[in-house]
């Protein structure tokens, strides 16, 4: 028997979605972080046994998006009955009936024991309830980014640096982008405000919980005069992880709830500049309706994932939208700059469409 722990790649390396790596510990149990599924694919969910997953002592969750979570009660299903490790805040957003749960209010940077290991956490700073992971078992040490930003505009991240993994497994969703998060949020700052000068309202679809109040931030501390309403789902989301305070950074949250009691539900769309949506890939009625009612007279800027087929796919292939990612992903330098500041000696860049291994000395 190997008396060193494995790492294996289940998911989400080399493919956007479907996040899902396992610890396989010498005495050959499991230790697994995230099991998302992958929505554009016929058979979503992570490869993974009955017997590894009945053989799974721990379950880490890093958030409540399904890419990362959404094979749970799949899981669970197939034999899973160990631990499941998140934060409260994604128990309530993406609440599954289970009794073995260990729930984390992280106020920053802490850590715990679990059997013969030692796991270290802080919030990623990617949506309200996303967590990082810091796990040292059986001689080994392993680093989980989950989805990562440390440079934000209001989700607050305990900054990953100073820390030493034999293997770490770090966002680099935004591989493409050759901009820091700032410059991201910049690029979207300018794009913004070519757009509104079109005069047509402007739509930004975001997911229901995940970079909605960034760009709500962007919005109404650089276009303070512009009339921005949201949907149903933007407003309601938003006010909801709003209550989590420890999920943003102390000193926006005052102007942040202002902003949000005072942005009124979508009415006449015609009257408005900027509408926020609660749906990234404008998959719901709602939005097709809202779309049915502007016709040819709006503009749309898409900052997250471009899912294939989608409504904004369509769109941005018949040149009515504009794409320009925003910094809720590390970029390339982003996930440079991680590795700067810390000690891994191999390194797996995911949630993109490439198998890079990145080695070096510590």
């Amino acid at each position: 028997m190997d008396n060193k722990p494995k790492l294996h790649l289940i998911g989400g390396y080399g493919e956007h979605g479907r996040s899902c790596f396992a610890i396989e510990r010498p005495n050959g149990r499991y230790w697994m972080v995230d099991c998302g599924i992958l929505d554009t694919d016929p058979q979503p969910y992570p490869v993974v046994s009955d017997s590894v997953l009945q053989a799974t002592d721990y379950l880490f969750l890093t958030h409540c998006h399904k890419d990362h979570m959404g094979a749970l009660e799949h899981f669970i299903s197939r034999g899973f009955g160990g631990t499941l490790v998140m934060e409260a805040i994604t128990d309530t957003l993406y609440p599954v009936e289970y009794p073995h749960k260990k729930l984390l209010s992280c106020i920053g940077q802490d850590s715990f024991t679990a059997d013969d290991g030692t796991i270290t956490y802080g919030r990623s700073g990617h949506c309200a309830g996303s967590l990082w992971y810091h796990i040292d078992v059986d001689g080994t040490a392993f680093l989980f980014s989950g989805d990562y930003q440390c440079n934000t505009l209001v989700n607050a991240c305990d900054k990953i640096q100073g820390f030493v993994a034999d293997y770490a497994v770090v966002d680099c969703g935004h591989e493409e982008v050759t901009l820091t998060a700032a410059q991201c949020q910049s690029a979207l700052r300018d794009s913004i405000a070519a757009t509104l000068k079109t005069g047509k309202p402007l739509l930004l679809p975001t997911q229901q919980y995940g970079r909605g109040l960034e760009i709500l931030w962007l919005l109404g501390t650089e276009f303070p005069q512009v009339r921005l309403v949201a949907d149903k789902v933007f407003l309601t989301a938003g006010h909801k992880t709003l209550a989590y305070q420890n999920a943003y950074r102390p000193e926006v949250l005052p102007q942040l709830q202002s902003m949000m009691d005072g942005l009124p539900l979508v009415d006449d769309p015609f009257t408005a500049q900027v509408i926020l949506l609660g749906d990234t890939h404008l998959e719901k009625p709602e939005s097709h309706t809202l779309l049915e009612q502007l016709g040819d007279d709006f503009s749309l800027i898409s900052t997250g994932r471009v899912k294939s087929g989608s409504v904004i796919d369509g769109l941005l292939k018949q040149n009515r939208a504009s794409h320009c990612p925003y910094s809720h992903h590390q970029s390339e330098p982003d996930f440079q700059a991680v590795l700067r500041c810390n000690a891994f000696a191999m390194t797996y860049p995911f949630h993109n469409h490439h198998k890079r291994i990145i080695t070096s000395e510590r």
